[in-house]
């Protein structure tokens, strides 16, 4: 008697955790509710795999208790392990947490498969914010479902060639990671600021043209564009973060408009405030500056092949010239400081 108590006081203790699992399901989807903050965020059923099935259309707003609230959010897990015909997100997205396309947390074996993914404000996803700082090189959870499909609608239109509207001034972490479908992406004239991991792994990207206006690359931002063959950078750039241009072997020209700017750039290289161990799980060295894989550097339109350095520049930044194999002679002139960067050309 006293074990079968036992037994049922177990089973009792387990109820209330099955139930808290989401706090209401509307229209076949499953809802984390804050209500007095009048939001929501979309869960797991009972069960953390295969929730979902066929067409997912998310809401901007739903209504609990007589509550209208935003959605805002996609939590760990929720579309874990599944196949979806397709996935509507709404810009009313504003975080979308580690896992929430991958229940094995494992990036190079994808269990997912969403066949269209569908978005209707390319500015607003700009500003979603993934969980990148759960990610490593050795540890690369899956984090946005652009990394989970092939086939991107934008406004209910096919899209491979991405324009982001000139309102955007930064571009969030991981924002189009793993985006395979892009062929070409115009970035906005009055963008600030490309943010980790903005555009890693996008494969079938092939020139990138940096605007005016940007000051800083983070961290592995272009890291795996694999077929990135022209890189123009603009005239204010001041930090290029560690692994930004890493695995981008078939970059062969290299665009700037302003030399002395680029004797400036901050090339960030590996050290260990980044963490032991990152990058080695791809053996992979830190490459900031995309003149490491170049043959041609040119400025304003001409080859630049007998570089000699400006007057007015005082010092080299790290790694400006570093491995750059297209040059046939360098003049340095006197007083300039930091000449490791040319220590290895060619």
């Amino acid at each position: 008697m006293k074990q079968k108590l036992l037994t049922l006081l177990v089973m009792a203790l387990f109820v209330p955790l099955a139930a808290n699992a989401y706090d209401a399901c509307i229209d076949g989807i499953y809802y984390n509710i804050v209500k007095k903050a009048k939001q929501a965020t979309v869960t797991y059923g009972d069960n953390k795999n295969g929730t979902y099935s066929g067409d997912v259309v998310i809401p901007e707003t739903v209504v609990y208790d007589g509550v209208t609230c935003d959605v805002v959010g996609i939590d760990e897990y929720a579309f874990s392990n599944i196949k979806l015909s397709s996935l509507t997100i709404p810009k009313s997205i504003k975080k979308i947490a580690v896992n929430a396309f991958d229940g094995t947390g494992t990036y190079y074996s994808n269990n997912n498969g969403i066949g269209k993914l569908y978005i209707s404000d390319v500015a607003s996803w700009c500003s979603i914010e993934f969980d990148e700082e759960k990610s490593s090189a050795n540890y690369v959870a899956i984090l946005n479902p652009l990394e989970c499909t092939s086939q991107l609608y934008i406004n209910n239109v096919l899209t491979t060639a991405l324009v982001i509207p000139d309102n955007v001034s930064e571009i969030g972490c991981s924002a189009f990671r793993g985006a395979k479908m892009l062929t070409s992406v115009k970035l906005p004239s009055n963008l600030i600021s490309i943010g980790k991991s903005a555009f890693r792994n996008c494969t079938n990207i092939q020139e990138l043209v940096i605007p005016d206006k940007v000051e800083t690359i983070g961290l592995w931002a272009f890291s795996g564009c694999s077929a990135l063959k022209t890189v123009k950078m603009g005239k204010n750039v001041k930090l290029i973060e560690e692994y930004a241009f890493t695995k981008c072997e078939s970059i062969r020209d290299v665009h700037i408009t302003d030399f002395t700017a680029w004797c400036n750039i901050e090339f960030k290289y590996y050290s260990n405030s980044i963490g032991s161990g990152v990058g080695i799980g791809d053996g992979i060295g830190s490459v900031s500056n995309p003149l490491y894989y170049a043959q041609h550097l040119y400025l304003n339109g001409q080859e630049l092949t007998d570089i000699v350095i400006p007057d007015g520049v005082e010092a080299l930044s790290h790694d400006a010239f570093r491995h750059f194999s297209g040059i046939t002679s360098l003049t340095i002139p006197d007083g300039v400081k930091n000449t490791m960067s040319c220590t290895e050309i060619g």
